[in-house]
């Protein structure tokens, strides 16, 4: 499976789901200074938590994909 497929997959997941996946994948990565990894880990639960209170909306798996293509 491709990551593309992959990341497709996940999108259909619900947003607990998917808040569960991307926290865990972000513990995964090594940062080479503590405090890096913290902001991520918090700007992570800061979005994650803006989606729940309505704050911010979920992005499609269309819109996610137009957006990567945006930014190329």
């Amino acid at each position: 499976m491709s990551t593309t497929e992959l990341i497709e997959q996940a999108m259909q997941l619900p947003i607990k789901d998917r808040t569960l996946i991307v926290t865990t994948l972000i513990e995964t990565l090594t940062a080479p200074d503590a405090l890096y990894e913290e902001s991520i880990l918090e700007e992570a639960q800061r979005r994650s938590d803006d989606v729940r209170q309505g704050l911010m909306e979920d992005l499609s798996k269309e819109e996610f994909f137009a957006g990567i293509d945006l930014k190329k």
